[in-house]
């Protein structure tokens, strides 16, 4: 689990709440469990419960492995942009699977229009075929 300052952090970002040096501080007292030793509820906001911090916590990680999906999604994409130009399926060298590359860049484009919290599981790339 993410340390006491981390679940914080996450609880302020989550909830769009700005917070500068100072307005909380975390600590061991004399050999005592990590806690809050300050928090500005005058800035922040009440103390967040422990229930709070770890639902943050779920809620942030979830929102960047969103953005990880989506920017891999993304480059996955831009990589094949180049499978559906309409000059690659004409002349004498042409793509004969491009079907293939538009149905995978149909399930890539899914994962990067509505990215999963969790670990996309991302299509296998088709090998190219070509012919005359």
């Amino acid at each position: 689990m993410a340390s006491l300052n981390d679940t914080i952090v996450a609880y302020l970002t989550v909830n769009n709440i700005s917070y500068g040096v100072g307005d909380y501080q975390t600590g061991q007292p004399e050999g005592q469990a990590d806690q809050v030793l300050h928090w500005d509820a005058a800035k922040l906001g009440n103390q967040p419960t422990q229930d709070q911090l770890n639902s943050a916590w779920t809620t942030y990680e979830g929102q960047k492995i969103q953005k990880q999906n989506k920017a891999k999604a993304a480059e996955l994409l831009s990589a094949t942009d180049w499978t559906v130009n309409p000059d690659v399926t004409t002349g004498t060298h042409k793509l004969t699977n491009q079907a293939d590359f538009i149905d995978y860049r149909n399930t890539v484009r899914g994962i990067a229009v509505n990215p999963p919290t969790t670990e996309a599981t991302f299509p296998t790339l088709p090998t190219e075929q070509w012919g005359s």
